[in-house]
């Protein structure tokens, strides 16, 4: 080999030297830094010397003991496999740390997951337990005292003082909390889960705190609401009442009141306490107040909602709140009617039960003047087939079919819609029985003449049986006016279509037939005696037609 290759080999060599320590370098600063996980996977795929390594992670160790980073130190203990007694001793360190930062959960936690012994687990448990409650977080507490099973006995000491100290500063939620956990006295616990209920609607508003006591209290139990103080019981039913129940309904909270309902058991039958009896019946009465709001505003899926999930129509309220209810749903029926919606009115009737299953003493007259409204909107838009409907649907009677069908002809007519107001008239047969009814028609038959509506207004007379009386002097005062205005095609009218009789027309029509001869007007004369029949002897017919043959 010559001297070319040695110097070569030589820096082979060295290259490879300075590779390996460079690696062991860089595995030394993955284990400082944390890096564990990766640390080990360089270690595997570099194959570095197994003396090195074991330097390198008891120094990295030490040094995260040293600098208390247990958990990265414990992370290099497992992994790089030291002795049992090191990790124990390691996750024992932890524990004492976690400890002593108060962190008492978290090292419950860290004890639990690294197999540690159940005193020490419990022990750290215990201590998160009075930290907890010290620091008015009940419910943290009783989650550390339920999730860890902690023995009861040996914290009801501590439990008392603490039950005993809230309830004095007014921390009436850890109070009640407590005494029901560690089954304190029932007057007692009872008490303060009233005035934590209280407070949250008071001071709070917090209303599903107030629903959550009563339910984990189960205040709505006739035994369990017994058990309170009478002056306790009333002053929570006034704030359920004042500023739950009827608010909430006012500002449409209906499922916070289904909440409280099921809370409460508001709705069952059997209520036996006087007082959660009341609070039923209040409750109901809102729930019906809420639901008729409702229905005035149209808002029908909300108040149907309501109507379902309370049962209001079967549920156990003073008769005078079932008819408020029932009346609500037939005044929305009405308004439905009104705004020409027959088949939503049908719908409506069927699906909410008024006027059959459910209804009050008046139901019966009011589903009538219902239909009887509905008819005659209708007749007044010539539509017949809807008004026979609602005639036959809502059993309208035949004097309330008459009034309707009479009031809904007599306006067809004044607007002039001869017409469908006939058609109605042959349709519907009524009579005439009201004073009033009969002035009417004889001032609209007045009009009509006056109007010059002669066909109309016969047509009229004919179908209202109008006194032949009433007609000819009618028809023959607005005779003489036409014909007095020279107007002789509109009184010749007026004397066919009314068949007017002869011995009023002719005493007018003979003094116009004489005025024309004297003026000698002789075809105006002539063409009045012929239409009025009036006689003037052959003298007098000769005289005439010598005096209009030579007039021409």
């Amino acid at each position: 080999m010559n001297m070319e290759d040695i110097s070569s080999q030589d820096q082979s060599q060295n290259g490879d030297h300075a590779s390996v320590e460079e690696k062991i370098q860089h595995f030394r600063e993955l284990l400082l830094n944390g890096e564990i996980e990766e640390a080990a996977q360089f270690r595997d795929a570099n194959d570095l010397p197994e003396q090195t390594v074991n330097h390198n992670t008891r120094d990295a160790f030490d040094l995260h003991k040293e600098t208390l980073e247990l958990k990265t130190a414990l992370k290099i203990a497992k992994k790089f496999g030291f002795p049992e007694s090191e990790i124990q001793s390691v996750v024992i360190a932890e524990w004492n740390k976690l400890n002593k930062e108060k962190k008492y959960e978290t090292a419950a936690e860290w004890a639990a997951a690294e197999g540690l012994a159940d005193v020490e687990i419990h022990r750290s448990a215990k201590m998160a337990f009075e930290d907890f409650l010290q620091n008015d977080k009940s419910n943290e507490a009783l989650d550390i005292l339920e999730k860890y099973n902690l023995p009861k006995e040996e914290l009801l000491g501590f439990a008392i003082a603490e039950f005993n100290k809230a309830f004095t500063a007014g921390q009436v939620y850890k109070a009640a909390m407590l005494g029901k956990v560690f089954n304190f006295s029932a007057s007692r616990t009872l008490s303060a889960a009233i005035r934590a209920c209280i407070a949250s609607l008071s001071e709070n508003q917090d209303e599903y705190r107030a629903i959550e006591l009563m339910t984990e209290f189960k205040l709505g139990k006739d035994e369990v609401f017994g058990a309170i103080l009478e002056k306790d019981a009333e002053k929570l039913l006034d704030n359920i009442k004042r500023l739950l129940i009827e608010p909430s309904f006012a500002a449409g909270k209906f499922q916070l009141m289904l909440e409280l309902a099921e809370a409460m058991q508001l709705l069952r039958r059997e209520i036996l306490n006087e007082y959660l009896k009341d609070l039923s019946q209040f409750y109901l009465k809102e729930g019906v107040k809420a639901h008729n709001a409702m229905l005035k505003k149209g808002d029908v899926k909300p108040a149907r909602m309501l109507r379902d999930s309370l049962k209001l129509f079967v549920a156990p309220i003073p008769y005078e709140n079932y008819c408020t209810l029932v009346e609500a749903a037939e005044n929305y029926h009405k308004s439905l009617l009104e705004n020409d919606d027959l088949a939503g009115a049908l719908a409506f009737k069927k699906e909410y039960g008024i006027f059959d299953k459910y209804k009050t003493k008046k139901s019966k007259e009011v589903a009538a003047q219902h239909g009887a409204v509905f008819v005659e909107k209708s007749l007044e838009k010539a539509q017949i087939q809807p008004a026979i409907m609602a005639i036959n649907e809502y059993g309208v009677p035949k004097e309330m079919v008459n009034d309707s069908v009479f009031s809904a002809v007599l306006d067809l007519i004044e607007k002039k819609s001869y017409k469908d107001a006939f058609a109605i008239k042959n349709e519907f047969q009524f009579n005439i029985t009201k004073d009033k009814d009969r002035a009417r028609v004889t001032g609209t038959f007045k009009e009509m003449m006056q109007e010059k509506e002669f066909e109309p207004a016969s047509e009229f007379a004919k179908l209202f049986r109008m006194p032949r009386s009433m007609i000819q002097e009618t028809a023959h005062k607005e005779w003489q006016l036409v014909f007095n205005a020279k107007k002789y095609n509109e009184a010749l009218e007026i004397k066919k279509r009314f068949n007017s009789d002869r011995k009023l027309t002719l005493p007018l029509a003979k003094k116009r037939y004489w005025s024309y001869m004297n003026s000698k007007e002789y075809r105006m004369a002539v063409s009045i005696r012929n239409a009025y029949s009036v006689s003037i002897g052959l003298i007098q017919w000769i005289k005439e037609f010598i005096l209009l043959l030579f007039s021409k």
